[in-house]
């Protein structure tokens, strides 16, 4: 038996994993205590963290390069996971480069925050990029309409 995203499942997923992988013990589970997000829906990040005593002689593979991110952005992220209570510990790394260094921009509410990304793509723009080579990523739906309403009037 596979679950992935380990680390989202709550108690009553926790105990049929028990229950099901109980006979062969044929169970292989894929997560990240520190990208657990999903409390507010029931999710117990101290299912992961407690799996290595619930499931004793299992093997632990940490899985720390990364591909993706640059050597700025994992350092950073680093950074603020260190902070997580009870985070079993881990090291990420990549062979990409540093990267550009991180911006932080403080703003007071959802339309600031709209009108500093539009002007951002604005500065872009004029600085030779191309709309087509923008991409905006946003956590959670809500913050779209806002944005959508900002890029619409520009």
């Amino acid at each position: 038996m596979l679950v992935d995203e380990f680390q989202d499942t709550n108690m009553v997923q926790y105990r049929l994993v028990q229950q099901l992988s109980s006979v062969h013990g044929n169970l292989c589970v894929v997560g990240d205590d520190d990208q657990s997000i999903y409390r507010w829906r029931g999710a117990e990040v101290g299912n992961i963290l407690g799996f290595e005593r619930d499931f004793p002689g299992c093997t632990t593979i940490r899985l720390e390069q990364n591909y993706r991110s640059t050597g700025t952005i994992l350092e950073a992220a680093g950074t603020v996971v260190a902070n997580n209570v009870g985070r079993k510990g881990k090291t990420l790394w990549t062979e990409n480069p540093d990267g550009e260094p991180i911006t932080l921009e403080a703003l007071a509410d959802d339309l600031e925050e709209a009108r500093y990304v539009v002007g951002q793509l604005k500065q872009l723009r004029q600085s030779g990029r191309h709309l087509r080579d923008m991409a905006l990523l946003y956590r959670t739906n809500a913050q779209s309409r806002v944005l959508h309403g900002f890029l619409r009037r520009r």
